[in-house]
This record gives structure tokens, sequence and C-alpha cells, in this order.
């Protein structure tokens, strides 16, 4: 399989400073040249680039370079204003208000143009989403969970080893994960498959957020000896962080891999509710053969950065919210709703997400703050931590992880079925997982 190095993933971005990538694009593939020349069309000095194509999603990444310049800002700034002092297709203008960057003018530039020309038409595009850990939201200081980070916990074999190493029964069920690189734990060995490039390399002292994928791939590996993973590593472990470019390119390269369901404990929010369009692309692609788990993120508490009505505690996670993904949410040890789940109808399942123990990292590792004012990484931390194979953590990327371990273990039941699965684990309900019905 084809790997990505998520050490290298958006290194141009320590933090995020934005919801999306403020030089990239992404076209359908047919229009590419087309875009392209209507950009050109503008006559601002920039270039435009074709960069990573990919077959499967049909889609392509275009690089626009030279918005630093100040000039193309005011230039920009004159087109946008021109449009929409003559704009007579007012759906274009974007939901959420007036666009705040660059990248967004240009967009509802060529957008209005198109629409122009074409009584309404215009190709499909959009920016570069960035995703990270659901577990990196709401950016938890003071708010939340009684365990905002993880800690060491004291379970081991006989409560984790002892049901991973159960005898297997020959008909595994293979679920996907993507997440940040993992961890070569050795409760895990011979459970999984993986490329190097998504086995964690670097040593300690790590940030905690670099335990995320062994921690969730304990909880789907415990539900049953029949399940296994295929890894795949798409936020690096610096900052658990990617882009939905890189999250779409992975979710593909599971069709035909004999995967049967797909967990994945991260997401990423849009200033206007819409769904990405290279994550709506990758569902649709391969839900026909894919059961899709993924985390409804933590920010059911979250408090909207200052002078902005987005995030908030309403707002749609996706690829979570998508039609044709099983969203998942999370229970507090009384089986209750978590005051972090957020209470919208798209979620559909509920499990335990709050002081959940599973496999973590091996050694001393930084536990560090996320900022709760905007969705960036800062510095700032809590000191280190030792840690010995097993951690205790809370948020719904856990409880994801669950409920795709459940489905994978049903699958295996039934002989491979995991749409027969899904429809045995409504009818099953009860206990640790509930059906959500929240508003």
């Amino acid at each position: 399989m084809t790997s990505v190095n998520p050490q290298e993933t958006d290194k141009r971005r320590p933090g995020r400073e934005s919801l999306a990538a403020p030089d990239q694009l992404i076209v359908a593939r047919p229009h590419v040249n087309l875009v392209i020349s209507a950009i050109a069309e503008l006559g601002l000095p920039i270039q435009v680039t074709e960069e990573e194509n990919s077959g499967p999603l049909g889609l392509q990444l275009v690089a626009v370079n030279g918005f630093a310049d100040g000039q193309v800002t005011g230039q920009l700034d004159a087109e946008y204003q021109k449009r929409v002092a003559s704009m007579q297709q007012p759906g274009l203008r974007p939901a959420g208000g007036s666009p705040r960057t660059d990248l967004e003018k240009l967009l509802f530039c060529i957008r209005h143009d198109f629409a122009g020309r074409y009584r309404g038409w215009s190709p499909e595009m959009g920016r570069n989403r960035h995703v990270e850990s659901i577990t990196g939201l709401p950016h938890l200081s003071g708010t939340g969970p009684a365990t905002k980070f993880p800690e060491p916990s004291p379970d081991g074999p006989l409560r984790v080893a002892g049901v991973l190493r159960r005898e297997r029964t020959g008909r595994d069920v293979v679920v996907g994960l993507l997440d940040t690189p993992l961890f070569n734990h050795p409760d895990l060995t011979g459970r999984f498959v993986a490329d190097e490039g998504d086995i964690l390399s670097s040593g300690p002292p790590y940030p905690h957020w670099a335990g995320h994928a062994t921690f969730t791939a304990g909880l789907i590996l415990r539900q049953g000896p029949a399940v296994a993973l295929n890894m795949r590593a798409v936020l690096n472990s610096d900052t658990a962080t990617g882009t939905a470019w890189d999250v779409a390119k992975r979710m593909v390269e599971f069709r035909g891999t004999g995967v049967k369901v797909l967990c994945v404990p991260l997401g990423g929010f849009t200033e206007d509710g819409q769904p990405p369009l290279v994550l709506s692309r990758a569902v649709e692609l391969i839900s026909p053969e894919i059961l899709v788990v993924a985390a409804a993120g933590n920010h059911g508490e979250l408090e909207p950065p200052a002078g902005r009505s987005h995030p908030s505690p309403k707002s749609a996670m996706f690829p979570a919210a998508l039609d044709g993904v099983i969203s998942v949410g999370g229970l507090d040890d009384n089986n209750q709703v978590t005051s972090f789940t957020p209470k919208v109808p798209w979620v559909r399942f509920l499990a335990r997400a709050e002081d959940v123990s599973s496999t973590y990292l091996v050694g001393d590792v930084d536990i560090q703050h996320h900022d709760n004012e905007r969705l960036g990484l800062h510095d700032g931390h809590t000191g280190q931590t030792t840690f010995t194979k097993y951690a205790k953590w809370s948020g719904n990327s856990f409880a994801a992880g669950l409920v795709a371990g459940r489905l994978a273990a049903l699958t295996a039941d039934n002989g491979g079925d995991p749409w027969d699965a899904l429809k045995t684990f409504e009818e099953q309900l009860g206990g640790a997982f509930r059906r959500a019905d929240l508003r």
C-alpha cells in the first residue's frame, strides 16, 4: 500500500492558523484547466500550479501562491467588492458572512463568474480543510470531562492484554483506522498491519496526543478475538493535525482491501456548516463496501471564539455529520450522555467515552494544553508524566472505537456482512451502547 509520512504532513503549519490551508484548492479533475483559466482572467499577480492528483477521488489539489503579497490582497478585494455590488447570484454569498481570507474571496469571484456565464453552474471546488484528532476538541481548559488528558492507568494484562490475546477464530474481520501513527505496543502485536510510515518512529518524551491511535486501537481490538486492524496514519504525531485531502486519499485506499468497518476518530469544522468536498467524495466512494464510523466531536461545551459565532456546540463535525457515516457520541460512567458530546441530530449512537482505559505509550509524555479561544495549537505544558503501557482518557474518539470494534465482532459472527451486523447491533442496543436522540 502507498504511505504518506505523517511526520511531514502539514509541516508548513506547526499549528493551525485557520480552518483550511491558506493556499490550496481542491477541484474536480475534469474542470481543473477551466478553473485555472478563470483565475488567470482575474489578472492577479498569483501563480497557480497543479499539485497532487487523486485518480480514485477524481479530484486535483491546486496550489495558489502569492497571497502573502499585499498587492494581491488589494486587487482581489477590489474584484470581490465589484462582484458583490453587481451580484445576481445571492446564494453565492457565504452563509457565515463575508469571506475572511484571500482564498475565500478568490473562490467567491470565480464561482460568481462561472454562475453568471453558465446560468448558475460552477465546477466542484473547495478549500483543503484541516482536520485533527477529535481529542484536540474542544481544547479543554477548565470544562468538560473529569479526565481532560490521559493519566496512567493500573489496567494491565488481566483487563486489557488478556482480552487482546484470546485465541483467534480464523475469521478475522478487519477494521480500518485513520489516526496518528501507531505505537508498536506489545498488546497489539499480531493484530494489525501497517506500513513503516504508519508506525510511531520518534522516541520519548511524546506529546500526549501521539498515543491517540494506540489508545483507540486497543479499544477496537478488545471487542473480539476475530477483530484485526489495518492502520494508516493521516495525522502527524507532533500536533495531531492533517488535511482533509490526506484523510480522503487514505480513505479510498481501503477499497478492495477486505476492510469491512472504518473508524475515523478525527474531524474538522467548516465555517458555513457545509461538508468538505473531498471528504464527501471519499465517503460516497467507499460506503458501498465499508461501514464508516466516526467520532461526533467533543465540542458540546465549546465557547465560540471571541467575536465569532463559530464553531459552537451545534457545529457540524465532518466526516461524522455526513450522510452515510455512523456518528458516535459519548456516555459517562453513569451511562448518561457526556457534557462534551454535541447535542445534534446527526449523532446516531452513544458508547462509553469518559474515563476509558486502554493501551497507550511507554515512556515520558508531555501533557500539552490546547487553547480554548481558537482552533490552534499553542505552547504550554502541565509537565511530563511517565506511562507504562496503559492510560485512562476521555473523548468521543474512544466511543467511536468501541462501536467500530463491536460492529466488526458482529460481522465476524455473521460470516462477513457488516450491514447485517449493523442491524444486529441496533437490535441489541442497551448497556454499554445506546441509540442517540439528541437535539
